[in-house]
């Protein structure tokens, strides 16, 4: 992204005219060092993250599989194994296991994303040659495949949190068959707004929860005594 490319570049030029200026040894390595420190953090947060939030099996990872094409993010999956996904471009296609800010493992077949061995802390990149995904990631946007939010496992909920400070929205799914909205969407919605950011609510499975309801009301009809 050449934004990106621009503050790094103004970072080392900065940099350079504070050596000139104070060329004291001890000054020119500390320098140096939070250059490089303010480098990588511009190299970081270059993105703007959009989690996928909501309960297990609402279609967040259907519909994002949808979005790429081809059957990549693990669905219905255990809330033990569950770790957020977040989707880049790159024409060589390959899978990043990160645990604690490091890279664990990597595998450069998509296949492999099924058999890493996971934690609800973790998180996968998923990079892949998608047209669709690169013209996000060039507008400084990555999708984000979230955990359920109605695991009851405390990792998940901290991660999802933690990309309160790296997005600005949130799309949350409520499968249709539910009714209505749980108390634990209501209370993550309200969570979400005390920090001022959006969210954006995606009502999933709601062609197949009308068919199934006319269904219901045909058998019901056809069950009726005729006068």
């Amino acid at each position: 992204m050449k934004i990106v490319l621009d503050f790094k570049s103004q970072v080392e030029k900065a940099a350079a005219v504070a050596k000139e200026k104070l060329p004291v040894p001890g000054s020119v390595a500390k320098i140096g060092q939070d250059a490089a420190s303010l480098a990588k953090r511009i190299s970081e947060d270059k993105y703007v993250k959009i989690p996928f939030v909501g309960d297990f099996n609402s279609g967040k990872s259907s519909l994002l599989n949808s979005f790429l094409g081809r059957d990549i993010l693990p669905t219905n999956i255990l809330p033990e194994t569950a770790v957020a996904y977040e989707i880049y471009f790159s024409e060589n296609e390959r899978l990043e296991l990160v645990a604690d800010g490091n890279v664990k493992k990597t595998s450069s077949s998509l296949d492999d994303i099924k058999t890493f061995s996971v934690i609800p802390s973790d998180i996968v990149r998923v990079y892949v040659n998608n047209a669709d995904v690169k013209s996000l990631n060039d507008k400084g946007v990555v999708l984000v495949d979230m955990p359920g939010i109605d695991s009851g496992i405390e990792a998940h909920n901290n991660a999802i949190l933690n990309y309160i400070k790296e997005g600005t929205v949130f799309m949350l799914f409520n499968d249709a068959e539910n009714g209505t909205l749980r108390s634990s969407t209501v209370s993550f919605i309200n969570e979400i707004k005390q920090y001022g950011l959006s969210v954006h609510l995606f009502v999933s499975k709601a062609i197949r929860s009308l068919l199934t309801r006319l269904r219901k009301s045909r058998r019901s009809l056809s069950r009726r005594p005729r006068l």
